[in-house]
């Protein structure tokens, strides 16, 4: 057996968390044990101000600006923006299959890699399954 994945931990890109964050519901991010994003991705966050310093189960992760560049060139990644990469980058290096992201492009490659993408509304719908909100 290889090495072990990580369930229920997930790999955040920016989308998911600015949504929620829009709507004053980053705290149904709680759903996952663990979230890793990557520095790529949380300068973007704070492009858009988004404070996640309350958020202690978000993992920030420094993932190697050649490696994104390596993934880059070995697949066909030229529709994903740097932050993207890094997502899946993040993804291989932890082994963890969930990747929180809202956009179509890194959704399809991520479902080619055999991960599991989880959108916004992926997001509020197990939250509302798992109890922790209500209709």
């Amino acid at each position: 057996m290889g090495p072990k994945q990580r369930l229920n931990e997930a790999i955040a890109d920016t989308g998911p968390i600015l949504h929620l964050d829009e709507i004053g519901s980053l705290y149904l991010l709680k759903i996952f044990p663990k979230i890793y994003a990557s520095n790529q991705v949380l300068k973007e966050l704070k492009s858009f101000a988004v404070n996640l310093k309350k958020f202690k189960f978000i993992e920030p992760k420094a993932i190697e600006e050649s490696r994104i560049k390596n993934l880059a060139k070995k697949s066909d990644l030229s529709k994903l923006h740097e932050a993207d990469i890094s997502v899946l980058a993040l993804a291989d290096e932890l082994k963890v299959k969930i990747i929180l992201t809202d956009d179509l492009h890194l959704r399809e490659k991520s479902k080619d890699n055999k991960l599991i993408p989880v959108g916004t509304i992926g997001i509020i719908f197990k939250s509302y399954t798992s109890g922790l909100i209500t209709r």
